[in-house]
């Protein structure tokens, strides 16, 4: 019995590795070539795709803009949100403003418009949009600014102490913001740290959730310093969790439950 047991097992370790190499085998080579010239690598690369041709059929679904309406044209797009209704709200920063369509790509309202008073904007950045109150937010600067879906103003201005490059708000209506922080003194140059951070329904910090360095590059030339500082894109979504979480968060690849 033993004995059947181990022929049993080489047998199914020489059809694993037969498998293993046949589909290897069925994997497209490179058929490029690299050569040295002159003390530089030279890599050739062939006319033909890797993979062959690729075809692919694409079907637009909802196309909005038209050249003759204002209401229509958009200049330097920052954000895009949708409702659950399927509204569609696109904020534009050149021309500073809000404009919410239909599903179907109608124009239905502005929120906000370029200025200085109550309701306008200056520098937007960002759309939140909170269907549970039926409620729309638009970061300005360092305030967020709020807005009925209807477009009315609302006066509720939410500022907070630091500039946030993400924002949503969860069903508590807490805010989670990602934004920056710097370390250092005046003698020497500062670290700079992206912070993940979670607000109350008013903008006021109730907790640091995570914290995480720039990638920076330093040389000094004499008297002057050359700084490299990458900046990496981080996006921040709000996925269901199980009965015991009220969210769960995404930041760059790194999950925070919120409990």
């Amino acid at each position: 019995m033993k004995t059947k047991i181990q022929y049993l097992l080489i047998g199914l370790s020489v059809f694993c590795f037969v498998f293993v190499e046949s589909r290897e085998n069925q994997k497209p080579k490179w058929k490029g070539k690299i050569t040295e010239e002159k003390g530089v690598k030279v890599v050739k690369n062939p006319k033909e795709p890797l993979y062959g041709e690729l075809k692919f059929d694409l079907t637009e679904d909802l196309s909005i803009g038209k050249e003759n309406d204002d209401r229509y044209m958009f200049y330097g797009i920052r954000d895009i949100q949708v409702d659950e209704d399927e509204n569609i709200y696109v904020l534009e920063l050149r021309n500073r403003r809000v404009q919410k369509f239909g599903r179907n790509g109608q124009f239905l309202c502005p929120i906000g418009k370029q200025g200085q008073g109550p309701g306008e904007f200056q520098m937007p950045s960002l759309i939140i949009v909170d269907d549970k109150n039926g409620i729309v937010g638009v970061q300005d600067l360092r305030t967020l600014k709020i807005f009925n879906k209807d477009g009315s103003y609302l006066n509720k201005d939410i500022p907070f102490e630091i500039y946030n490059s993400q924002l949503v708000v969860d069903a508590n209506g807490n805010l989670w913001g990602i934004g920056s922080e710097s370390e250092g003194s005046d003698d020497a140059s500062p670290a700079l740290f992206k912070i993940l951070k979670r607000y109350n329904a008013q903008g006021k910090d109730e907790k640091k959730i995570a914290r995480f360095p720039y990638d920076i590059f330093r040389e000094r030339t004499g008297v002057s310093e050359i700084t490299v500082i990458s900046r990496e894109e981080y996006d921040l979504f709000l996925s269901p969790a199980n009965e015991r979480k009220l969210g769960l968060w995404l930041f760059q690849g790194i999950r925070v439950e919120h409990r």
